[in-house]
């Protein structure tokens, strides 16, 4: 309770003297926003003295976008309420600034008041606005990767691939120019190079092959410092290629050595491909700008580098896996050669020696045996066509089914004399798929006649129109019970073969 009239003055006198020392801008004014009051800090942070603010309208300080947050803020304050708003303040000089306000009306002897308090927030804000501008950057950079991956993992042959690795680089990042090298034993060799508005060139895997730029291999002791880099798995980064710092210097002297050119290059990156903890590649990433990439740089390219560094195993792994395919063909086919043409044409050539003899002793004889030579040419030369098929798949889609069919047919009754009679039927064009799985179902269907089935005659059948195909294989042999054997017993006579074939193109394999 206040005694006297003293005691009041000493209180309103410690009140001023916290208006005045806080470090929060203060400011009072009545309730239509006439200034009564400003502190030192309020005045300091809206740039006027604070005789200048006295007597004037709190809306001078409030940008004018705002005026209706202000006029809200009286309302509530006038109605007994309390806020807390983000407001923009305009200063003397006509910068403007983010401040947080807070609001509260007292009463005072004059009437009420509104006592505002105002805060400077222009450091949190750029800082949330540098943290969304980070996650949106981030954001960006994580749908690029993304894209990236996608387009890196679809492709499986390695030139293509390295022109994808180079093009999307350059997608992702403002540079000049792009080397990628492959590390390979003791030498950083290069395979592709990616120019500004120009075609990507690419470096052949041997000095002998076919390609737009001739191989150029580094020695790694040649490099000094840089080798030391990128050997421990880091990313290297120069500011100018023509500076003292040490990388800039043995890349420099690498560079003279082979005879290259980095005129008109300043900025510099590499970064190491890395598989397994091993370095495998470097990217090499150039400006003609000083001063261009920051280590977010060098991590954006590190993350395509990585992806890189699996596709191109990958790559490789898929290449090796097809000369191995070509290696296990060929000798497939050395096989049928030798085991099918081989002896068919020994057979023929037997035939043919004692065939002058028998004709002048037996001519009727001779001239089954004749008929023999025939019929065994006939079918080596059938089989060489088939096993030229082999060598190019693609060719057995290409040609007539009815054809293929006739030239099975004559495999067969070249090796075994079994007469084979092909008959087809009705017009129409098959899907590749279906073509070459018809083929290869009557390939293996004869296949088990010519093994099995005691036969001594067989009956091939195509019909074929736009809607369908029916292809029959039918002989007058031995056959077999489907009732009396399992299912082992179906796959040793190549019948899970035939179906599995059939039903991957929406056919069906029937034994009558």
């Amino acid at each position: 309770m206040i005694r006297d009239v003293s005691e009041l003055e000493r209180l309103r006198g410690e009140h001023q003297a916290i208006f005045e020392a806080t470090g929060d801008g203060m400011v009072v004014y009545t309730m239509d926003g006439t200034i009564v009051a400003a502190n030192p800090a309020f005045c300091e942070m809206n740039g006027y003295a604070c005789e200048e603010l006295v007597g004037r309208n709190v809306s001078l300080l409030v940008h004018p976008d705002k005026h209706d947050l202000l006029r809200e803020l009286i309302q509530t304050i006038a109605s007994g309420g309390a806020l807390r708003a983000r407001a923009i303040n305009v200063r003397k000089d006509g910068s403007t600034f983010p401040v947080e306000v807070h609001g509260t009306v007292f009463e005072d002897e004059s009437g009420p008041l509104i006592l505002g308090v105002a805060r400077d927030v222009t450091e949190q804000v750029q800082a949330v606005e540098l943290l969304e501008q980070r996650v949106a950057e981030r954001t960006s950079e994580l749908f690029t990767l993304l894209d990236v991956a996608h387009n890196v993992a679809s492709v499986l042959e390695l030139e293509p691939l390295l022109k994808v690795v180079l093009d999307q680089l350059r997608s992702v990042l403002d540079c000049r120019r792009v080397i990628l090298f492959r590390i390979e034993r003791d030498h950083m060799v290069v395979r592709a190079v990616a120019a500004e508005d120009r075609p990507i060139i690419l470096a052949p895997e041997s000095p002998d092959a076919d390609a737009t730029m001739p191989p150029l291999a580094i020695p790694l002791d040649s490099l000094g410092a840089v080798w030391d880099v990128l050997r421990s798995g880091e990313a290297g980064i120069v500011a100018d290629i023509q500076g003292d710092d040490p990388l800039a210097r043995d890349y420099r002297a690498a560079v003279a050595k082979y005879g290259l050119s980095y005129q008109g290059e300043r900025s510099w990156m590499m970064v190491p491909m890395v598989m397994r903890g091993r370095t495998v590649g470097v990217i090499l990433v150039f400006h003609d700008q000083p001063n261009v990439y920051t280590a977010d740089h060098a991590r954006l390219v590190r993350a395509v580098a990585d992806q890189a560094a699996v596709a191109i195993e990958n790559a490789r792994l898929y290449e090796q896996a097809q000369q191995t395919a070509v290696l296990e063909e060929r000798q497939r086919l050395a096989r049928e050669l030798h085991d099918a043409l081989t002896q068919t044409l020994f057979s023929a050539s037997l035939i043919a020696e004692v065939l002058p003899r028998l004709l002048e002793r037996d001519p009727e004889a001779g001239m089954r045996r004749l008929e023999d030579v025939r019929a065994l040419t006939r079918g080596a030369l059938a089989e060489m066509r088939t096993l030229l098929l082999e060598l190019r798949p693609a060719a057995i889609v290409q040609a007539d089914l009815g054809d293929l069919l006739r030239q099975l047919a004559e495999i067969l009754t070249g090796r075994s004399r079994l007469p084979v009679d092909v008959k087809v039927e009705g017009e129409g064009e098959l899907l590749p798929d279906v073509q070459l799985a018809l083929y290869r179902v009557a390939q293996e269907a004869l296949h088990n006649i010519e093994k099995h089935a005691k036969a001594s005659r067989v009956e091939v059948r195509l019909v074929r129109s736009a809607e369908a195909a029916e292809l029959r294989v039918a002989d007058d042999g031995c056959g077999f019970d489907l009732a009396a054997i399992g299912d082992a017993h179906l796959a040793h006579f190549g019948m899970s073969i035939m179906r599995d074939r059939a039903e991957a193109v929406g056919g069906n394999v029937r034994c009558t």
